[in-house]
């Protein structure tokens, strides 16, 4: 019988979920015990910023956020982007389950060479991903420098993650729209410096303005569940009301098409906000 060390299941909210299995019946009480064994293995060995956490159930894979500099932006989507990758992009691992091998050392020896290949495949499939959200179709040398500078400025000048890239795709179809995306940074010349190398940028690509504003709205959403929605809807359920919640459901139903209905749902949290804390069992 192959070991069946477990499964991996994709959610979306808290990212991968290590569900411990048995190897087999006739391996008793052992079978948990090795297989913790071997996942200790592979958590001292994963690439640098990734994590597993081992709770009494699972073990889940997770961000080291102090090793990521833009981790405020990214930890929710590279999260999401990382179950993508390892259940479709590493073919060695399978949907269900983890069959690695009989053998605990060999199971062992299999995995760190999946987790060796694992950060090259993560990181094309990272930049192919910010790529399409800032309107490139080809690939350039400089890409993630001219990325992660987006993010550091965004980071430093509190741009809001949703509305920056939203506006991104109004702004690469007309210049007009940088009047209003600049002012989501705290100094709007931030902003500034940057566009001007992403349009030069933006001047190699071959798609037209028009046909690129479409791309870039289908990967980047203009509503999300902000916390505070979310807040209202429960308490106004909680209350005997459901409308506030159905409303929230409906936007939520279609969240790249921006319809105007919904603008409401579209623009910035309150200033209270600004402190608000959550976390990934929420």
């Amino acid at each position: 019988m192959p070991t069946q060390l477990g499964s991996f299941s994709r959610n979306w909210d808290t990212g991968l979920r290590y569900n411990r299995g048995t190897r087999s019946v006739d391996h008793g009480d052992r079978s948990q015990s090795r297989a913790a064994r071997a996942v200790y293995y592979w958590r001292k060995r994963l690439p640098k910023g990734l994590a597993l956490r081992i709770g009494a159930n699972h073990v889940r894979l997770s961000l080291r956020t102090r090793e990521v500099r833009e981790a405020r932006y990214l930890a929710a989507s590279l999260n999401a982007r990382a179950a993508h990758v390892l259940m479709n992009d590493t073919p060695q691992i399978g949907r269900d389950q983890l069959d690695l091998d009989p053998d605990e050392a060999r199971a062992i020896e299999v995995a760190q060479g999946i987790l060796a290949n694992f950060t090259d495949v993560f990181d094309t499939a990272h930049m192919d991903g910010f790529r399409a959200k800032i309107g490139l179709q080809t690939k350039h040398a400089d890409d993630a420098a001219l990325i992660g500078d987006l993010l550091a400025r965004m980071d430093r000048q509190k741009a809001d993650f949703t509305l920056t890239f939203r506006g991104l795709g109004r702004a690469a179809e007309s210049d007009q729209a940088d009047a209003s995306l600049r002012l989501l940074f705290d100094d709007p010349t931030a902003y500034d410096d940057w566009a001007a190398r992403w349009r030069a940028r933006l001047a190699t690509e071959p798609r037209e303005p028009g046909e690129r504003r479409v791309a870039m709205d289908s990967v980047n959403p203009a509503i999300i569940p902000r916390n505070h929605r979310v807040e209202d809807a429960l308490a106004a359920a909680l209350a005997g009301d459901l409308a506030p919640f159905e409303r929230l459901n409906e936007a939520l139903a279609k969240p790249f098409e921006g319809r105007p209905d919904f603008v409401d749902y579209a623009s910035l949290p309150p200033a209270r906000d600004a402190a608000y804390r959550t976390f990934c069992g929420t």
